[in-house]
């Protein structure tokens, strides 16, 4: 999810899980994660400049925190291995896209 609010500054938030079969011989591991934070976005090239709905380039760049909660697995921890773990996480990263109209786009990179 994405949004922007003002003049290319926006918000955006990922909510994702994952699993991973047989880490080692019959030990699985699932995650979640969520995470939130402040996203740029603006313009670099336009077809026709000044005609708004014509394809263009829209570059954005956003930097990610939260946390992810692991679990059905065995991580070892000070008191031994326990069946679940938590952490915090950043996710820092950027796209290119180009826009085909208002409504839909395509991301290159």
């Amino acid at each position: 999810m994405a949004m922007t609010f003002w003049r290319g500054l926006g918000l955006a938030a990922s909510f994702n899980g994952g699993h991973a079969s047989n880490v080692t011989p019959g030990v699985d591991v699932n995650k979640i994660e969520f995470v939130a934070g402040p996203r740029y976005a603006f313009k670099i090239y336009a077809w026709h400049p000044g005609a708004e709905g014509k394809p263009c380039l829209r570059v954005f760049a956003q930097g990610l925190f939260g946390g992810v909660h692991a679990f059905n697995g065995f991580f070892p921890q000070t008191k031994g291995i326990v069946p679940s773990a938590g952490s915090s996480t950043i996710e820092v990263g950027g796209s290119l896209n180009l826009l085909l109209s208002k409504n839909f786009g395509v991301r290159l990179l």
